[in-house]
């Protein structure tokens, strides 16, 4: 009972950082859920902290801190917290990726070479770039390659 009591208090305390961190026009009809997700995946924390804001508006987002409730301190809110850009994306009820996806150096149709072996001299392969931010249905969420390349 008095670890619950103790998780309670503590998330309280999440969402009064994050309600500090978000710019006060998008705070209006703002709900902050926050709550422990167990991971299913090998590569991540067994248990994350997803906090979800939703907008009376409809609109919504949410992100993941890899790390239980009672672990994560201010500085670790602010390192994963969206920037206002995405906020005010969600708050507007648009989609709005977060983290968001790295540049890149390679457009689509760009000629590139590929290695394709150990050898770091002789295991290369001409290609062409023929999609951005590849995934497969049966890679984790959130996994992709930067560039699916057709050699």
């Amino acid at each position: 009972q008095a670890l619950k009591k103790a998780k309670k208090l503590k998330i309280k305390q999440l969402k009064q950082w994050a309600a500090e961190v978000i710019p006060l026009d998008k705070q209006e009809g703002l709900n902050i859920n926050i709550e422990e997700i167990q991971c299913g995946d090998p590569n991540c924390s067994p248990i994350d902290t997803v906090v979800t804001l939703i907008w009376n508006s409809g609109g919504k987002g949410m992100f993941g801190i890899p790390a239980e409730v009672d672990d994560v301190n201010r500085e670790d809110l602010i390192q994963f917290f969206p920037d206002s850009e995405t906020l005010a994306l969600w708050a507007e009820g648009k989609e709005a990726q977060w983290p968001k996806l790295p540049d890149l150096r390679f457009e689509v149709g760009h000629k590139v070479e590929c290695r394709v072996g150990p050898h770091p001299v002789n295991d290369w392969a001409p290609g062409a770039v023929i999609a951005h931010y590849y995934s497969e249905p049966h890679w984790p969420p959130g996994n992709f390659a930067p560039y699916q390349v057709e050699l």
